[in-house]
This record gives structure tokens, C-alpha cells and sequence, in this order.
């Protein structure tokens, strides 16, 4: 298993693709294994990275010290994506791991291409939530969580994880759950000892504001109600956004629905083919005329994650490529036949005094 030491710590990962990073960051309880189900589509197309955070399987952690935190983790994933020297990356997080992605985007701008938020952890800041109209009570998380941290402590990990997933999948999710998915929330259960303890900051107008990317918020049709109002009140601020729903899942779509959330990423595509198209239109100067052109072959790229049975989308995205080298080409050539009277070789021959 690869590993990469970032601030002092080894991080265990798994990849699988080749061509423009995607990394993929998990939620609560979860370590890379929770994207198993993702990496072959996903590694179709992109250089695929899913990663472990710290402390988490395949660690086995006491629980012991105080650096389980979001910002913590927040640190460790910004400089794990410097530390792959693959330039900006695609940035996927899911509940827990979303609220950090978030955070990711937010203070390390320049790292992000596109950001995809599957129903991010957290609460909204006052000037986020003044906008909305009343809703359904949220989950008291903290409560719940320090529930199982208890039981956990005590060695009765399926106790402690038993309400802890019903409450947030529904009821009977618990029960329902493949053996292979449990085994990998008891492998991390010593975990929620240490998050318990984290202090974690609301989201802000600001913070929202802040975030460049093109961003895809995603939740579960049947996901509790809380999660939708992070992301309704998010949509409020982020600047490019759209938001999807995956039909017949709830808090683990990713899980209950595997093929709905991998199309999902074609709506984040269609916002980056756009923007490139957008930029082609309004810019004058041939720099910006690059980066647009470039920007819609990476937004088919993107497309093709989630374009199953689709190899025209493929197809395409490689014609752009071989275009766009073609004009890269043809610029050096006009450049070298400016600058210079001639081009032929004859003229190197008479220059030396001879002749062919």
C-alpha cells in the first residue's frame, strides 16, 4: 500500500487512472476503502486518489491525543495535494470529509479545479441560516456522537455505531449494511474519541464566498434534513454552483446508489465545458483563448467519469487534445517563421559558402 508523508505523517492511499487527480476524501468512521465502489469508474479517466486521514484504518489508533481535527486534517490534505506535484487537483468530499474539502477550497484556492460537495458535516453560521425559510429540527450530532464515543470506550463498538447509523441513514440502515462496510466503521470506531473532542467552525457567508471552483453540491433524496439545509444554504453563497439530488439514497449515496452519483459529475462538467466555452467568447487575448479551449476539454474529460457507455464522449475529449496541440504547434511555427527571414535549409548552405 502507497503512502506519502505529509507533516509528519505517513498517509496511506490507493490510486488507480491515469491524467488529471481526482482526489477523493472520506467521511466519519470511513477510510479509503469507502470509495471502492468509485475507483474503476473513476480511475477510467482521471489519475483516481483516495486517501486516508489520519488516524484512520489502516492505523489502528487509541483514540489518545488531540490531533483529530478538521483543521488538522484540513492541513494534511492541502499539503498531501502539494506533495503529488500534479498541479490542481478535482476535489470530492463526502459528509465529514466534505466539510474538510471545503475548508480545502477555501484557504488553498490555487490547489482546486473543481470541488464536489457530497452533503458536507458542519452547521450554518447565523448569516447563512438568517436566509432560510424555517425547517425540520436538526440532528443534534454532537449528543449522538459523544453516545457512541461512550460506548465505544467501553470496547461495545457495534453498540455504539448500531444508533449512531440509524440515526443518520435511517432506520434499519444498521442492519442492512454489508458486512464488508461494518467491518470498516468498527476498524475506525476509535476514531469518533478524538472527533468528539474537535472544535469546528460553522459555515460562514464568507467562507462560502471564498470558494473559486467550480463547485457540485450533491445530497441524497431520502438523506435527513439537515444535510439539505447545509447545502441550501450554501448554494446561497458560493458563486459557481449547482446542486444535484441522487434518487433512492440517503446519507451513503455513494453506497445506495452508485451509478446516479457517478453520472451526478456530468453536471460539474457541463458548468466547466461552459465556463471554457464562456471564456473562448469574451476573450480577446490568445492566452485566455488557450485556457478556455483547455478548460472544455477538461470539462469532457469530466464528463466521461460519469458518461458510462458513452466512448463518444471519450472520443472527443481526444480529438480536443490532439486540437489543442495542433494550435500549440502552429503558434511556435508562426513565431519561428516571424522572427525569421527563412525557413529552408538551403539558406545554412549559402551562408557557409556552399552549395547542394
Amino acid at each position: 500500500m502507497p503512502t506519502l508523508r505529509v507533516n509528519g505523517y505517513l498517509m496511506a492511499f490507493v490510486e488507480r487512472g491515469t491524467g488529471a487527480p481526482l482526489l477523493l476524501v472520506h467521511g466519519t468512521l470511513c477510510d479509503y476503502r469507502q470509495w471502492t465502489g468509485q475507483m474503476a469508474s473513476f480511475g477510467g479517466h482521471y489519475r483516481t486518489i483516495a486517501l486516508s486521514l489520519r488516524h484512520c484504518w489502516p492505523e489502528h489508533w487509541d483514540g489518545e491525543g488531540d490531533d483529530f481535527t478538521v483543521q488538522q486534517h484540513v492541513a494534511d490534505v492541502a499539503s498531501f495535494i502539494s506533495a503529488l506535484e500534479a498541479g490542481p487537483v478535482h476535489l470530492l468530499g463526502y459528509s465529514r470529509g466534505g466539510h474538510i474539502a471545503f475548508r480545502v477550497a477555501q484557504n488553498f484556492p490555487a490547489s482546486i479545479r473543481t470541488l464536489t460537495l457530497v452533503e458536507p458535516g458542519g452547521v450554518l453560521a447565523p448569516d447563512l441560516e438568517a436566509g432560510l425559510p424555517p425547517g425540520e429540527p436538526l440532528i443534534a450530532l454532537g449528543p449522538l456522537y459523544a453516545k457512541a464515543a461512550e460506548s465505544i470506550r467501553r470496547g461495545e463498538i457495534d453498540e455504539g455505531l448500531r444508533p449512531t447509523i440509524d440515526v443518520i441513514g435511517g432506520p434499519g440502515t444498521w442492519d442492512r449494511t454489508l458486512e464488508s462496510r461494518k467491518q470498516m466503521l468498527r476498524d475506525n470506531a476509535r476514531t469518533m474519541l478524538g472527533q468528539i473532542k474537535e472544535q469546528r467552525a460553522p459555515f460562514a457567508r464568507a467562507d462560502a464566498e471564498a470558494i473559486r471552483a467550480p463547485t457540485l453540491l450533491l445530497a441524497g433524496e431520502r438523506s435527513p434534513a439537515s444535510f439539505h439545509r447545509i447545502l441550501d444554504g450554501l448554494e446561497t453563497a458560493i458563486r459557481n454552483v449547482r446542486r444535484a439530488v441522487i434518487p433512492k439514497a440517503s446519507h451513503s449515496s455513494n453506497i445506495d446508489n452508485p451509478g446516479a452519483f457517478a453520472r451526478e459529475d456530468l453536471a460539474l462538467a457541463l458548468s466547466v465545458f461552459l465556463l471554457g466555452l464562456l471564456m473562448m467568447v469574451t476573450r480577446r487575448n490568445a492566452v485566455g483563448q488557450v485556457i478556455g479551449f483547455m478548460s472544455l476539454e477538461n470539462g469532457l474529460v469530466l464528463a466521461a467519469t460519469g458518461a458510462k457507455g458513452m466512448p463518444l464522449v471519450v472520443e472527443i475529449s481526444v480529438a480536443f487534445s490532439i486540437l489543442i496541440a495542433f494550435i500549440v504547434i502552429g503558434i511556435f511555427l508562426f513565431r519561428i517563421r516571424e522572427r525569421f527571414d527563412t525557413v529552408d535549409l538551403g539558406a545554412l548552405d549559402r551562408f557557409r559558402g556552399e552549395l547542394r
